[in-house]
């Protein structure tokens, strides 16, 4: 599994593309300006013709989860919200903050000609089809999708509420979204790969990756769990 952090180039236009429009152009068409920046133009956006295709899956709020629930402390909660209560105002406000960046997210892939789908969960089946798989929420919501990303597909994070979230796996915030979507397209961020565990419970193995940590427990929360541990130094019972 590949996460992009920023590990940038010194030059912000590679030495290639300069080289190739050396290259291009004949003395004849060297002083027509026009000419140099309809093939420096190309050559950008032959870079960024790498990120075509991209899958955004962005955190539901716990905001939106109550709203569309009926269960009774959803009831209470939504007449806390009503009434202005002060021990719900962090939950509006990160709700607000995400709803923001999301919206600058959307926006900034459109405005670069990325072709974008969008869920609020990761697929079941495995993420194939896409250049890029985008996460727009917190670490918990990286984490989530990245159960679903089996081959080299890179993984950007993007923080989208910094003020409620630490987002230690993410790679940006919504205003420097654009700005790294512009590194990636010119090689200036570097993926950096993720090397992740293989789960086996008994001779069954689980079919998804493991970036993160693992949790064994039964069923009922209130049941305690007995289990056994085996390594190549021995075994030790839980």
């Amino acid at each position: 599994m590949s996460l992009l952090f920023c590990h940038f180039a010194e030059t912000l236009v590679p030495v290639f593309w300069r080289d190739k429009l050396d290259e291009t152009f004949k003395p004849k068409y060297r002083r027509k300006r026009e000419v140099y920046f309809a093939l420096l133009f190309e050559a950008i956006q032959s870079i960024r013709m790498r990120v075509a295709k991209a899958l955004l899956i962005a955190k539901k709020t716990p905001l939106t989860t109550l709203r569309q629930t009926h269960a009774r402390d959803a009831k209470k909660f939504k007449k806390l919200l009503e009434a202005g209560h002060a021990s719900v105002k962090s939950f509006e406000r990160a709700h607000d903050e995400h709803a923001e960046s999301l919206k600058i997210v959307r926006r900034e892939l459109r405005s670069q000609g990325v072709k974008f789908s969008e869920r609020n969960s990761p697929p079941s089946k495995p993420i194939s089809g896409v250049d890029l798989v985008i996460c727009v929420g917190g670490d918990g919501t990286l984490l989530r999708a990245s159960h679903a990303v089996r081959n080299s597909i890179p993984v950007l994070g993007v923080n989208s509420a910094p003020a409620y979230s630490v987002g230690f796996l993410t790679c940006c915030r919504a205003p420097t979204f654009a700005r790294r979507l512009d590194d990636l397209a010119s090689d200036r961020i570097t993926p950096l790969e993720i090397q992740r565990l293989v789960v086996r419970v008994g001779r069954r193995r689980i079919p998804e990756p493991v970036l993160n940590d693992v949790l064994f427990c039964h069923d009922n929360p209130a049941v305690t769990t007995r289990y056994r541990i085996l390594t190549p130094e021995g075994d030790e019972l839980q």
